[in-house]
């Protein structure tokens, strides 16, 4: 991971570093219960893309690239009702052999630590709305 994405810890910053504009797409058409998820997706793809500075995953049969994804466990207590807290969190080095490719796989261990743990409430909003 680049020294200057460490600094990056808020969506604004992400916006201003990868020059995005930092307004969401309009979801409004969506069920009001589901925004929250496709906001989070959104961001998460968008800033994934930008620490893997656009390189995409390779899922092609053979291909040995390091791929790792964040798992979260998921404790539900009175602070945190939905379970979801950064209680523990970890990367996985993914070996793909039957696996519907993300596109919120990092390609290294420190960029996925570090924006698992800053935009925790994105993947919050991703994983359990």
């Amino acid at each position: 991971m680049k020294e200057s994405y460490k600094k990056i810890t808020t969506w604004e910053q992400f916006c201003k570093a990868s020059k995005t504009n930092p307004k969401l797409p309009d979801f409004s058409t969506f069920p009001e219960e589901d925004r929250a998820h496709m906001a989070a997706d959104y961001q998460l793809a968008r800033i994934i893309k930008f620490f893997n500075e656009g390189v995409i995953p390779d899922y092609t049969p053979g291909n040995n690239q390091k791929k790792y994804e964040p798992y979260f466990y998921v404790v539900k207590d009175s602070s945190k009702p939905s379970g979801f807290a950064l209680s523990f969190h970890g990367c996985v080095d993914v070996y793909v052999f039957s696996f519907v490719g993300s596109r919120l796989l990092a390609l290294d261990v420190e960029s996925l630590e570090h924006i698992t743990e800053h935009f925790i409430g994105e993947f919050e909003n991703l994983m359990l709305l």
